[in-house]
């Protein structure tokens, strides 16, 4: 912060300099027209405010005549240096010197408290804009061309399986959900029941059981295949899809404490994104080693040794 009050008072010495406002004394600085400017400038604006730099420069003041005597009773020897530092040829010259340089040019933010407590005017110089990276059209054509690919496989899909549903009479249990399909075919030992569009949109076996929560009782259905086995979830009421002599039941409170555990559940949530986290990590190191390899390999290709 110093280094700027120097810089700030030295720029105003030739801002002076050039407009040829600067005293005599100062125009043609000398060691003995320093002491003399020191005289006249004490004469002419003695402030209180300037004692700080006074008392640093020539001493105490004097009881009877203040800083007045400690002027006259100066040497021109005392003034060396301050012909060196408008020369820049001292890099960091006692504040004592830089000081004096301010209260004889009169710099207004002196002495150097003075300087650091001053309100900084705000920058107002407009920031330039970030010019607006776009995307490659190539880049651009790829990722439409494959976004649109994505939306007309879903779409076809979702049109196929709703006009199956339509066309055909009956539908077949299909390890977790219903499936349509035509009443005449034969698949394995599994039983073709006639189409029941509540059931194919609704009734689908709840795969992750450890999600269920209280918000479930009487709103989910189950069935327990063996005494001794855990019980089978199902999102709608009815019977087994299998075996259709065995009706579900609405989980109660106890099913629910028993069998079901929803920390169980968090916990292998966890688990696995943790897991995936490392393999897109492990990944990330193998692309980022690759590319590293290919790229040393590129240019110990195209280095000058290989060329000649």
């Amino acid at each position: 912060m110093f280094e700027e009050y120097l810089k700030d008072i030295l720029a105003l010495y030739e801002k002076k300099k050039s407009e040829n406002t600067l005293p005599p004394n100062l125009s043609h600085p000398t060691p003995g027209n320093f002491r003399s400017e020191c005289i006249t400038v004490f004469s002419e604006r003695p402030l209180s405010s300037d004692d700080e730099a006074l008392r640093l420069f020539f001493g105490a003041a004097d009881n009877e005549m203040g800083f007045a005597r400690n002027i006259e009773n100066s040497k021109a020897v005392q003034y060396k240096q301050m012909p060196k530092i408008l020369k820049r040829d001292i890099s960091s010259p006692n504040r004592k010197y830089i000081e004096l340089l301010a209260w004889l040019i009169n710099f207004n933010h002196r002495p150097f408290a003075v300087y650091i407590s001053r309100p900084v005017p705000p920058d107002n110089k407009p920031k330039p804009h970030k010019p607006l990276k776009f995307l490659k059209p190539s880049v651009i054509i790829i990722v439409s061309t494959f976004v649109i690919l994505v939306i007309g496989c879903i779409f076809f899909v979702w049109k196929a399986k709703m006009d199956s549903s339509v066309t055909k009479k009956c539908m077949y249990w299909a390890t977790d959900h219903y499936e349509p399909v035509d009443c005449n075919e034969k698949i394995d030992d599994i039983p073709i029941v006639s189409l029941d569009t509540r059931k194919l949109s609704h009734f689908k076996k709840i795969t992750l059981p450890d999600t269920l929560t209280k918000n479930s009782i009487n709103k989910v259905w189950y069935l327990k295949p063996f005494k001794w086995g855990n019980p089978i979830f199902f999102t709608d009421s009815g019977v087994h899809p299998i075996d259709t002599l065995k009706k579900l039941k609405p989980m109660s409170d106890y099913i629910l404490r028993k069998y079901v555990s929803y920390h169980r559940y968090l916990l292998r949530l966890v688990i696995w994104s943790i897991s995936a986290i490392i393999l897109l990590s492990l990944c990330s190191v193998f692309f980022i080693g690759f590319r590293r390899k290919r790229k040393k390999k590129m240019l110990a290709l195209t280095s000058p040794n290989v060329l000649a």
